[in-house]
């Protein structure tokens, strides 16, 4: 696994491990930190993604490395397709592995 650590080092552990779980079930990660010389803490921005046959999900969430949390993270599912208030990390966990490209389908029956 890859550690996430900001351009001073610092492992911001919550982007590594849920970058990681995304990464081993088959979705799409894109990171981006913001440009050298920036003025301020620096923050990794991250996109994850999956295609599934019932439609698309996106993850727009963002790690300020002075410890404070962005307003709002981001998502966009099947369920609900426009742009709305992340769940926690516990729950996206979840829905990755529920949703996984490595794994059986979870049965709807079955699904949170």
């Amino acid at each position: 696994m890859t550690t996430t650590t900001t351009p001073r080092g610092k492992v911001l552990s919550q982007a590594t491990d849920l970058i990681a779980h995304a990464e081993e079930h088959g979705w799409t990660v894109i990171e981006q930190w913001t440009p050298p010389g920036y003025q301020g803490a620096p923050i990794l921005r991250v996109v994850i993604g999956r295609r599934t046959a019932e439609g698309e999900f996106l993850f727009r969430l963002s790690w300020c490395t002075n410890g404070t949390r962005p307003d709002r993270w981001m998502v966009r599912t099947p369920k609900n397709p426009k742009w709305h208030k992340a769940p926690p990390l516990t729950a996206l966990r979840i829905m990755i592995l529920t949703h996984s490209a490595t794994r059986p389908p979870v049965p709807r029956s079955e699904r949170s």
